[in-house]
């Protein structure tokens, strides 16, 4: 009953998909997580913060979606900074102008169903 509950609600928009990607960016190990990224798919936007206690990261808003890609954007009126999630292996890759400035292997996904407000 549970599984037709949530399908149910998924599929009306009733519930909306809240992922948590837990990531080690030191050294790549998965025994100390130390940052997150976040996906809100009702508003379309990834961020993430590092531990302890650190603040998100600016929104992302995303720009592009594949059977194999999520690309999330942010700057004013031109795109400066790309987070790029492979869907394939889940890492997420980081550029600035261009310029990759980090890749991250995911460690553990959580996802949480929230009800609409």
């Amino acid at each position: 009953m549970a599984i037709v509950i949530g399908f149910y609600g998924a599929l009306s928009g009733l519930f909306t998909p809240h992922h948590y990607y837990d990531v080690n960016s030191r050294d790549g190990n998965c025994t100390s997580p130390d940052m997150t990224f976040y996906i809100n798919k009702r508003e379309n936007y990834l961020t993430y913060f590092n531990y302890p206690g650190g603040e998100p990261s600016v929104k992302h808003q995303k720009i592009d979606e594949s059977d194999d890609f999520i690309n999330w954007g942010h700057g004013n009126n031109e795109i400066v900074g790309v987070i790029n999630l492979s869907k394939i292996d889940n890492i997420f890759t980081g550029s600035i102008n261009g310029e990759t400035v980090f890749s991250v292997q995911t460690c553990s996904i959580t996802k949480q169903f929230l009800q609409r407000n």
